[in-house]
């Protein structure tokens, strides 16, 4: 959301934005687009559908061309790529691709703001600890064959949520990587733009604004009781069945009737609509643009589709059609690869050169043992 351990800890969390993998256990919750695990039977049975779609049209306010919205779901399961046609031809027509964050910037990001540190490696890890450091600051250690292992067997979890997102449980419902990643592979193949609708500092302050209780819930217990849902895997199942269904409107009562803090509520939906729209009016300007966003911050009053519509713009839910023409392209898409260039870098003591095809940053350190990282996006 890069933890695969956070796998389990994210859902319940509810939290399905793409830098949430990024965490350990204790770390606050950040950039989060969410799907609430709540349920409440027939909320919308006798009333009209005012979301039904998760792609909808921009129109209207003096665009040129039509531009598009869409509402992700920022997981690999295969439920996240029941794709219509109408996807892929508006994400081909459009000129700029706009998602919560540009995955691109990513590592350089994480990097500048220190969340590489949760993996440090341990000073003794491989046997490099300094019991005296007179003696064995200058001491030269000499690596067995185990060390070695080690060493090229290291596969932290970081890269797998930067990635993939793969769940080695659940790899019969899984796709090669989270819809996020993939619109943006696909941007990238299509020679589109593509930028981030939200800034990564930004982010990381609403993270840590919205983990804090609420002043006047500090201390008391919350008035929802998770025990109420007598098996909470079919919980999942509902919300995943609301997602697959484009039921926006089911998710937004959902979000309702959450649990979560006003707090929650306030830093990390609705400031962070205002954002979206923000960044979405200002390229709609100039450009024709298909914006991807959690779901959840679609629907609703203060959700992205009335802010837009409250700035002048129309927006129109595109009914789904889906057949093998969506799914031969999806094939296509995956199929296609893009040239990449490398370029010659040194370790920092120049004792020898390397080509990779960006920056590598420092992923983990020993006294002499050093991990270093590139993930092509």
């Amino acid at each position: 959301m890069l933890l695969n351990l956070n796998y389990i800890l994210y859902v319940y969390n509810a939290s399905w934005h793409p830098m949430k993998h990024f965490l350990n256990k204790n770390s606050i919750v950040i950039l989060v687009s969410i799907f609430i695990i709540f349920y409440e039977s027939d909320i919308f049975s006798q009333s009209p559908k005012k979301y039904p779609a998760l792609l909808w049209k921009i129109s209207g306010n003096g665009v040129k061309k039509n531009s598009f919205l869409y509402g992700t779901m920022h997981v690999s399961k295969k439920l996240a790529y029941h794709l219509s046609d109408q996807f892929f031809e508006s994400l081909k027509n459009v000129e700029v691709v706009g998602l919560e964050s540009n995955p691109a910037i990513w590592v350089e990001n994480m990097e500048k703001f220190g969340m590489f540190n949760n993996f440090k490696l341990n000073s003794s890890y491989y046997g490099n600890y300094l019991t005296n450091f007179y003696k064995d600051a200058f001491k030269l250690n000499i690596h067995n064959n185990k060390v070695y292992a080690g060493m090229l067997g290291f596969d932290p979890d970081i890269i797998n949520g930067l990635l993939y997102r793969f769940n080695q449980n659940k790899e019969n419902f899984e796709e090669n990587t989270y819809i996020d990643l993939f619109i943006y592979q696909t941007a990238c193949k299509w020679n589109k733009s593509v930028v981030s609708l939200e800034d990564f500092k930004t982010s990381l302050i609403k993270g840590k604004l919205a983990d804090l209780p609420d002043d006047d819930e500090e201390g008391k217990e919350s008035e929802y009781n998770y025990k109420k849902y007598q098996n909470i895997y079919q919980v999942y199942e509902k919300i995943e069945d609301a997602y697959r269904r484009g039921d926006l409107d089911e998710l937004d009562s959902l979000t309702k009737i959450s649990g979560k803090t006003k707090n929650f509520q306030k830093y990390l939906l609705e400031d962070r609509n205002e954002i979206f729209v923000r960044s979405i009016d200002s390229i709609l300007k100039k450009q024709s643009l298909f914006a991807g966003v959690g779901a959840a911050h679609l629907p609703g009053e203060k959700g992205v589709i009335e802010l837009l519509r409250k700035k002048g713009y129309t927006i129109e839910p595109v009914v789904p059609k889906i057949s093998g023409k969506g799914t031969k392209t999806k094939d296509e898409i995956e199929k296609a690869t893009m040239a990449v260039s490398n370029f010659k870098q040194f370790t920092s003591d120049s004792a020898f050169s390397f080509s990779a095809p960006g920056k590598l940053v420092d992923l983990a350190n020993d006294n002499n043992v050093s991990f270093k990282l590139f993930a092509d996006m």
